[in-house]
């Protein structure tokens, strides 16, 4: 097998997944049907952001940039100023000659006491083989056999998924008064909400598409207040709901390729449901002042696929560069940053069979920029 081809068979491999639907549903019949599908919108589940993948995405808790609406919507409350957001990763494969490509662009804004942030992601994969299924009753073991798959091969064909996200939110500052003897505590509730609108293409054969909400809420509080001792951190609790109503997707599409096999066009339609999918998150930042640094701990778990569960961790030193790692469901990240004055650059690896994505992204801080 060449590299080439072994290239092409691992990247529909890795689009499998993304194409469940339309594969199956462009070799049948008519298709008019509704279920829950493991894999409907899977491109989904793909991480966004450079910092949270460093630290394993386990990002539910901590959630506080401009990725912040994937993890917990609540958690664009906590971007104090016009943020711009980009993103860039190569997904599987060679650095360059990926399988598949990921991008992610968003703006958040405070609103008056509240904040809106509008993003869009985008997953493709290119070069997947399309092949025209067997049509005829030839006996599989003559000759001719291995001559007849070989014409079976009818091109190629990509995947591409869109996904662009609306979010509000607004952080409820409060004080939890614990007696005239005692303290007030101040403690901080951001709560959020995601409109998404979800859009995927199989080439030229099929699409689906659909509307979504997703739901999030924190509880931060400083250990410090609480226990009057400044060496106390901060402690965060987040918890987020995907396609809270299960989001439907709307499948239609042609296959003309069926054609050559003499059974005509295909027309589909069917509609997918995206499981409803809950995250819990802890995050514990912990102030290091004897080396003028910071350090935080994160764990998250999600119930989807069965259950997942992430931890990471990240030292900051002086706000100004960061180092971080995580596990990712069982799988090693790497990661680190730089801030200088309205500008931050990050970078994140993750470890994996198929070839270990790197990715990079950045963030422009508009106050500090002066604007």
């Amino acid at each position: 097998m060449t590299k080439q081809m072994h290239g092409r068979r691992t990247a529909s491999r890795v689009a499998a997944l993304m194409t469940a639907v339309g594969a199956v549903a462009l070799g049948a019949a008519p298709v008019r049907a509704q279920e829950t599908a493991r894999y409907a919108a899977d491109f989904l589940q793909i991480p966004v952001g450079v910092r949270a993948l460093g630290i394993g995405g386990s990002y539910a808790a901590m959630a506080d940039d401009g990725s912040a609406f994937y993890w917990n919507p609540a958690g664009v409350a906590l971007v104090p100023d016009l943020t711009l957001t980009g993103m860039y990763d190569s997904r599987f494969g060679s650095l360059n000659q990926p399988l598949g490509q990921y991008y992610h662009t968003g703006l958040t804004l405070p609103v008056r006491g509240a904040s809106l942030a509008i993003n869009w992601t985008r997953s493709g994969v290119s070069g997947l083989g399309l092949n025209q299924p067997f049509v005829n009753n030839a006996d599989r073991t003559s000759p001719s056999h291995e001559e007849e798959l070989d014409n079976l091969h009818q091109g190629e064909f990509g995947v591409t998924g869109n996904a662009f996200y609306v979010t509000f939110a607004k952080n409820i500052a409060s004080l939890v008064d614990f007696g005239w003897q005692l303290f007030k505590l101040p403690i901080d509730i951001p709560v959020g909400l995601n409109f998404k609108y979800i859009r995927e293409s199989y080439g030229s054969m099929a699409s689906a598409s659909g509307f979504g909400l997703d739901l999030g809420g924190m509880f931060r509080v400083r250990l410090s207040d609480l226990m009057t001792n400044p060496y106390y951190g901060n402690l965060s609790v987040g918890l987020a709901v995907r396609d809270l109503s299960k989001t439907n997707l709307a499948v239609s599409g042609e296959n003309s390729a069926l054609s050559r096999g003499g059974l005509g066009s295909v027309r589909v339609e069917a509609t997918e449901q995206v499981p409803r999918t809950f995250s819990f998150g802890l995050a514990y930042d912990q102030p290091l002042s004897f080396v003028d640094s910071r350090l935080a701990v994160t764990y998250d778990w999600q119930s989807r696929f069965g259950g997942e569960s992430s931890v990471g961790t990240e030292y900051r030193y002086r706000d100004l560069v960061a180092l971080r790692a995580g596990s990712y469901d069982g799988t090693l990240t790497l990661g680190a940053g730089l801030k200088v004055k309205f500008l931050t650059v990050d970078y994140a690896y993750m470890s994996h069979d198929l070839g270990s994505p790197h990715r990079v992204g950045a963030s422009i801080n508009f106050r500090k920029l002066g604007l």
